[in-house]
């Protein structure tokens, strides 16, 4: 009778896993394009000043 709860688990332990691991590569993403958008405008003011 415990065998059946404890499946479940690791299927929830993966998707939370998956879940993590989109939410770590969007916030790396957003960091990157946020740094390059960054160097970009300064880009810009050095020219133009």
């Amino acid at each position: 009778m415990k065998t059946p709860p404890e499946r479940p688990a690791p299927k929830v332990q993966a998707g939370s896993l998956r879940a993590a691991l989109s939410i770590a590569l969007f916030l790396f993403l957003l960091a990157l394009v946020s740094y390059l958008s960054l160097n970009f405008v300064l880009a810009l003011v050095d020219k133009l000043s």
